[in-house]
């Protein structure tokens, strides 16, 4: 059993270089593991960003620690989409350091991205995932925190389920 203490907290302005740290080394795994070349992803140039987004109110954040230390973050958007109940969350970037992911820390920060899209009145939180022939090893975590593929690259966690369950259903009824 694993006995690290694990918090989590929405990010600020004065995050952004460790959030633009976090995402760099997401940037840099996956483009390792898909074999794909790397962006030309800048810290700076992330970090910068990062900070002028949130300032716009654009864009957030929650960041995971253990023992004190960031090791996790969750970046999300606003967006809107008729099919999925108006406005929407978009998790844009989720990266849990590969030293502390079998603490149990990746699903925790996704049930605080969840709390988060409830407290925004979201009507459902969407990713984009890699293909589906890298997303095999990942497919399982996201669907165990309740996400649902909708369409090849694409997942979706309804926060309020939608009236109509899928179109099928709604061109029978």
């Amino acid at each position: 059993m694993d006995f690290r203490k694990i918090k989590f907290r929405q990010a600020e302005l004065d995050d952004a270089e460790h959030i633009g740290l976090l995402v760099v080394l997401l940037e840099i795994e996956l483009s390792d593991r898909a074999k794909t070349k790397q962006l030309n992803i800048l810290l700076e140039d992330t970090a910068n960003s990062c900070y002028e987004m949130m300032k716009e109110g654009n864009y957030f954040a929650i960041l995971g620690y253990v023992d004190g230390a960031i090791s996790a973050v969750a970046t999300l958007s606003e967006s809107y989409s008729l099919s999925g109940g108006g406005r929407i969350g978009m998790i844009q970037e989720f990266y849990v350091s590969p030293d502390i992911r079998s603490t149990g820390i990746g699903g925790k920060l996704m049930e605080e991205v969840k709390l988060f899209g409830h407290q925004k009145q979201w009507g459902c939180i969407d990713l984009s995932a890699p293909t589906i022939a890298k997303l095999d090893e990942h497919l399982g975590f996201y669907e165990g925190s309740g996400f649902e593929v909708m369409h090849a690259y694409r997942m979706r966690h309804f926060i309020n389920k939608p009236l109509v369950k899928n179109a099928k259903q709604a061109l029978t009824n």
